[in-house]
């Protein structure tokens, strides 16, 4: 994930089925932030789109859940291909992105 400014990021994906792979880079923008606890967003891409939440919830003193949700909707010619991809890759692709967004997060606050 790369800042590109305060409401504004770009995500870049590796999307795998087995042997076939993508990277998926998606422009992000903020839709609405409900401070402490959940930031809206839409991403726009060449072969997909997506809109999603991540949700943020203290669970401990030094502890925080994340939970992050979105809806991929595939387009273009290659609509059919990333529909299989996206299928078979699903879980990992929310995890892959909660790991970025976690580390982006962390070196953010160091800063």
């Amino acid at each position: 994930m790369t800042l590109i400014g305060p409401q504004s990021s770009r995500w870049k994906i590796e999307v795998r089925a087995g042997v076939i792979a993508q990277v998926v880079t998606l422009d992000v923008q903020i839709l609405e932030i409900k401070a402490p606890n959940r930031i809206q967003f839409v991403g726009k891409g060449r072969n997909v789109d997506l809109v999603g939440a991540l949700d943020i919830r203290e669970i401990g003193a030094n502890s925080t859940e994340v939970s992050f949700n979105a809806t991929v909707y595939s387009k273009g010619s290659l609509a059919p291909i990333i529909e299989i991809v996206m299928g078979h890759t699903a879980e990992n692709l929310t995890r892959q992105s909660v790991e970025r967004i976690k580390l982006a997060l962390v070196d953010n606050s160091s800063t």
